[in-house]
């Protein structure tokens, strides 16, 4: 009985005391009681300013603009638009690719110059986002982002398709320009303007697109077929200076000379097709060499069988210090009934002195070389002597 009573004046002697403070598990939320005694309560909960964290993913991207070399890393603008609130706001990116070089990440310091570091978030953390940063915003607001990284395995090939109107000898055809993406990386391209770059450094716009899976390629037109001129002839390559046992068939290639379009890409790979047989016939592919004129560039492609040419090693003597001498006789043979030019280069390395053929024949750094023309079905002979030192 005596604890009883002891804990009802204990009791007592509170309530007479009037209001008592009594602190909550929080330490910023204090609660307390009225001072007139009324049964009301209430609760103050000051809040820090700013927020904990900011998550930024690509509902907040405005913009994303690649750029795409023919050889090297992909380069990515990331532009986003941030709600920041006054005080201290934790921003962190999960969406950033995972496969970006850490050194080439950047980020604009003009519109946000607050956020002066980020920090990549371990892999083992699969839940969390790859980069983290702080800032502390004096005013708050919507603030404009710019991110710029490098990616590997996304990568843009520049390459030329020519239809040729009509026969192989036709003067005119048509150049299409095609941009092909590849997506070599683990991840998918998210949806953006694409850009290429050739090997001069010139920016092909490529335009939007919806996205491109792993392990896959994107064909795009780069812009509308061009109607260039077309000059056709024919071409065989051989070695002067190298003797052989037999007579030898040389390989006689197609060529063209093509003009009438911007900027020739030296280098670039091209396609060539023709309509001749009712429908589009491919002749073989080969690359543009770039020539003096502007506007101008030469193409080699595929195997012709309008002109045969028998090479014949006629003589060859060693002449002691004088040197080696070698001759060849060139047996061709046109096997249409149409006109053909064929070029002759023959290839000569090392020291050498024309012997015979001087007039029939131009000397050029990598050797000689002669142009025929050829009438339908028409024959003819032609040779050379060289002396090699």
């Amino acid at each position: 009985m005596r604890h009883w009573l002891t804990g009802v004046g204990l009791a007592g002697a509170l309530m007479s005391a009037g209001p008592v403070l009594a602190q909550s598990d929080d330490p910023d939320r204090t609660r307390s009681a009225p001072a007139d005694g009324s049964a009301e309560e209430f609760e103050s909960a000051p809040l820090q300013a700013g927020s904990d964290r900011l998550l930024s993913t690509a509902e907040d991207r405005t913009g994303l603009t690649i750029q795409l070399p023919a050889d090297g890393a992909a380069m990515w603008m990331d532009q986003r638009d941030l709600a920041l609130l006054s005080g201290r706001n934790q921003v962190a990116f999960q969406d950033l690719p995972a496969d970006l070089h850490p050194d080439s990440l950047d980020w604009s310091t003009d519109t946000l110059p607050e956020l002066t570091r980020l920090r990549r978030v371990q892999p083992a953390q699969a839940d969390a986002p790859h980069w983290r940063g702080e800032v502390f915003i004096e005013e708050g607001g919507s603030r404009r982002l710019r991110l710029s990284y490098a990616t590997p395995g996304l990568s843009a090939a520049i390459h030329y398709r020519l239809r040729l109107d009509g026969a192989t000898e036709a003067e005119a055809g048509e150049l299409t320009r095609i941009v092909t993406v590849h997506n070599d990386r683990r991840e998918p391209v998210p949806a953006a303007d694409l850009t290429a770059v050739n090997a001069r450094g010139e920016a092909v716009a490529l335009g939007p697109i919806d996205g491109l899976e792993p392990g896959s390629a994107l064909q795009h037109l780069a812009d509308e077929p061009m109607a260039v001129e077309v000059t056709p002839t024919l071409i065989a390559r051989a070695q002067g200076d190298q003797p052989i046992a037999a007579p030898d068939v040389a390989t006689v290639a197609r060529h063209w000379t093509i003009a009438g379009f911007d900027a020739p890409v030296d280098g670039a790979s091209v396609r060539v097709f023709t309509n001749e047989q009712g429908g589009q016939t491919p002749l073989g592919r080969g690359r543009f060499q770039a020539t003096a004129a502007d506007g101008e560039a030469t193409l080699t492609a595929g195997v012709s069988s309008a002109v045969r040419i028998e090479r014949l090693q006629a003589d060859y003597r060693n002449r002691g210090a004088e040197g080696t001498e070698i001759a060849w006789r060139l047996g061709l043979s046109n096997t249409t009934d149409r006109p053909q030019t064929v070029h002759l280069d023959e290839r000569i390395d090392g020291a050498w002195a024309i012997v015979e053929g001087e007039d029939d024949w131009q000397r050029v750094p990598t050797g000689l070389q002669r142009t025929i023309e050829l009438d339908g079905g028409e024959q003819r002979e032609v040779g050379y002597r060289v002396r090699l030192r």
